[in-house]
C-alpha cells in the first residue's frame, strides 16, 4: 500500500519536476543502488557462505532460498530501474506526441520515488535479517569463521 501511495504521490506532483531534473535525481539513485547491490552481495557472502553454497543443491527448500535472496532481488530490481530509467524517458520524450510529455513527467517521477522506496526496503530487510542473526548468535559465529578463513589464507 505504501508503494502504491508513493507512486501515486509521484504521479500527482511529477509534472512540477522536469525530465532533466528527474534524470539528475535518478543518477544519484543509480549510484546508491549500485552501492547497495554490492553491499548486499558482500553481506550475503560473508554472513551466509554455507547457505549460498547449498542453495542450488537444496531445490526442495525454495522458501529458505527465497528469504535469503529477497534483499538481493530487490536491490537488483532497484538497480535495473535506475539504469533503464534515463533511456526509457528519453525515448518516450522523443517518440511520443507532445501531449504525452506531462504524463511521462508524472510517471517518471513516480518511478524515481518507487526506486528510492525499494532501496529503503532493502535496507530494512538487511537490518531485520541481521537482527535475527545477532539474536540467534549466528553473527558472532560467522565473524569468527570469516576471520579464521582470512587468517588461514595469509599463511
Amino acid at each position: 500500500m505504501l508503494f502504491v501511495s508513493v507512486i501515486g504521490f509521484g504521479v500527482t506532483f511529477g509534472n512540477r519536476i522536469t525530465l532533466d531534473e528527474q534524470i539528475s535525481l535518478i543518477e544519484g539513485v543509480k549510484n546508491s543502488a549500485a552501492i547497495l547491490f554490492g553491499v548486499v552481495a558482500a553481506w550475503m557472502a560473508l554472513v551466509y557462505p554455507e547457505e549460498l553454497k547449498n542453495v542450488l543443491k537444496e531445490a526442495d527448500k525454495p522458501q529458505k532460498s527465497a528469504r535469503l535472496f529477497k534483499a538481493f532481488y530487490i536491490a537488483s530490481v532497484s538497480l535495473l530501474l535506475a539504469i533503464c530509467f534515463p533511456a526509457c524517458v528519453r525515448i518516450a520524450e522523443k517518440v511520443g506526441p507532445v501531449s504525452l510529455k506531462p504524463l511521462v513527467n508524472r510517471f517518471g517521477f513516480g518511478l524515481v520515488l518507487a526506486t528510492v522506496l525499494l532501496q529503503v526496503w532493502v535496507l530494512y530487510l538487511v537490518a531485520v535479517s541481521t537482527e535475527f542473526l545477532r539474536r540467534d548468535g549466528l553473527i558472532a559465529k560467522r565473524k569468527t569463521e570469516a576471520v579464521a578463513r582470512l587468517l588461514h589464507r595469509k599463511k
